[in-house]
């Protein structure tokens, strides 16, 4: 469960910079214009952020309340600070959204979420944006989100986030609680030694994860599908990970037509009762098997047209007492002699596809 929110309700604004005139219009209502100062607490009318704004504390978007943020626009979190010790983390600052965030940057002038330079070490100095019941009409476009705890907190919240960079968040740099049904698309998420996951899927969550570069999270992995969730992963690139796609409890996924390789454990991983679609992946170069399927997982594999080969171990290990029907797969060789000694347990390759 979230910590409800404890906000003192102000808006501290330097002066310089600051115009309370209308710049702009959402739907029919005009837009306060914020520019070039600090901002904390709870916003009470609609606003427009531009050029650069550094949060103190936390910020609230209540419900009916429109944030919007303007190309090239940086935002700097002071990480020593958070005045208003309200939000899921009292110590750290956070961007709460129950309303609308609008935030589209573009190719050349993208919008920064950062910690301050120079103040403190760059990790995990602030918590994030959290998104709890928003506005569908939210959306995230060309942004760059850096040093959080989650870059990204979805919370019974389904927005679009596209063509944004998250990277170095410590503990995932996307997570999706509750009844949440985002689409992540066109995206980079990028992680480090330190980092835990990149998506992390719980609940009864419903995300569509399309056409992503996830890489370098050497903790959970790329991908963790937990809970009653069900999932679209699709024409994603998941390497270098600890593990490429890790899951279990109820969950469903279609994972199709994905690079899954040079990830240090596993490509996929299954267990509990996760019940996987694999449909037109490579699943190659991992450093112990391409796929693995514990308990009563079940994988959903034949004529699946999947590319699994040169994994260290196996290609797929079943540990399962049930058979697998992997037929119609590619294993990167002809030979059934030699594909036999790439598969472990009751798993059924035959037909296979010779290229």
């Amino acid at each position: 469960m979230v910590a409800a929110v404890s906000f003192k309700w102000k808006i501290s604004l330097a002066v310089l910079g600051l115009s309370l005139a209308s710049c702009g219009f959402l739907g029919h209502q005009a837009s306060i214009c914020i520019e070039n100062t600090s901002v904390s607490g709870k916003l009470k009318d609609n606003e427009l952020w531009r050029g650069e704004i550094t949060l103190t504390g936390d910020v609230w978007v209540p419900p009916g309340v429109t944030l919007r943020i303007t190309p090239g626009t940086t935002i700097f979190v002071d990480p020593k600070a958070d005045d208003q010790h309200g939000g899921v983390n009292p110590n750290k600052v956070e961007i709460i959204i129950e309303g609308s965030l609008v935030a589209v940057g573009t190719p050349t002038r993208p919008i920064k979420i950062t910690s301050i330079p120079g103040k403190t070490k760059r990790f995990n100095t602030w918590y994030g944006l959290v998104f709890r019941n928003a506005d569908e009409q939210s959306r995230l476009k060309y942004v760059q989100i850096e040093h959080a705890e989650i870059g990204v907190s979805l919370i019974d919240s389904s927005i679009l986030i596209q063509a944004c960079t998250i990277q170095n968040c410590f503990k995932a740099a996307i997570s999706c609680e509750g009844v949440s049904a985002p689409t992540i698309q066109d995206c980079v998420l990028i992680g480090n030694k330190r980092c835990i996951g990149g998506i992390e899927i719980h609940d009864d969550s419903q995300p569509r994860i399309l056409n992503n570069v996830i890489e370098g999270f050497t903790h959970h992995g790329g991908i963790l599908i937990d809970g009653r969730s069900k999932v679209l992963i699709k024409g994603n690139e998941i390497k270098n990970n600890h593990h490429g796609i890790r899951g279990g409890h109820l969950a469903e996924a279609i994972v199709m037509e994905n690079v899954i390789k040079g990830n240090t454990k596993f490509g996929i991983t299954m267990w509990d009762n996760l019940h996987i679609v694999l449909r037109k992946n490579i699943v190659t170069d991992n450093g112990r098997s391409g796929v693995s399927v514990h308990d009563t997982a079940v994988l959903i594999a034949a004529n699946g047209a999947n590319r699994i080969m040169n994994n260290r171990h196996y290609d797929l290990a079943n540990y399962t007492p049930f058979t697998i029907d992997a037929t119609g797969n590619y294993w990167g060789i002809g030979d059934p002699e030699v594909i036999k000694h790439r598969v472990r347990g009751l798993v059924r390759f035959e037909p296979f596809l010779v290229r």
